[in-house]
C-alpha cells in the first residue's frame, strides 16, 4: 500500500486503519525518544499518544494530503518537535530550594552590610547641609 494510499485508509476507516499504524511505530518511536532526547519511558509513552493524535487529526481534517517523506518520518518529526517543546518549557522552569534561597538571599548579612553603607552616608549629608550644599 502506498503511502498516500494509506493517508485515505485512515481518512475513510478512521481509528481502525490508524490502529496498524500505531503498532507499527511505537516501539522504535519509544527507544529513540529516550536515547534521542533522554526522556524517560513514561513521558515518551504521553509523546507518542499525542504524535498519533495529531497525525490523525491532519489526516483526517486535510491538512496531511501527501506525503512526501513516509509516515515513519512525519511521525518522528511531529514527536521531535513535542519533544523540544517540553524541554525548552522545562528549562524556562528551574525550580529552586526555597530554604537554600531563603539562607543566601534574605540571612542578615547583607542588612547589616546596608546599615554599615547607610551609617558612611549620613555623616557626608549631614556635612553637605551644614556647608549648605545640594543633599
Amino acid at each position: 500500500m502506498s503511502q498516500d494510499d494509506l493517508l485515505t485508509t485512515i481518512r475513510t476507516q478512521g481509528e481502525g486503519a490508524l490502529a496498524a499504524v500505531y503498532e507499527n511505530y511505537r516501539d522504535e518511536f519509544l527507544l529513540w525518544m529516550v536515547r534521542e532526547f533522554k526522556i524517560s519511558m513514561d513521558d515518551s509513552k504521553d509523546i507518542y499518544q499525542l504524535t498519533i493524535l495529531i497525525f490523525y487529526d491532519n489526516v483526517r481534517t486535510g491538512k496531511l494530503q501527501h506525503l512526501v517523506s513516509s509516515v515513519k518520518t512525519y511521525l518522528f518529526g511531529i514527536g521531535k518537535n513535542i519533544a523540544r517543546e517540553k524541554q525548552r518549557k522545562e528549562k524556562r522552569f528551574i525550580p529552586i530550594d526555597q530554604e537554600k534561597w531563603l539562607k543566601e538571599f534574605l540571612i542578615d548579612e547583607p542588612t547589616e552590610r546596608l546599615d554599615d553603607d547607610l551609617r558612611g552616608l549620613r555623616p557626608a549629608a549631614a556635612d553637605r547641609r551644614l556647608s549648605g550644599g545640594a543633599g
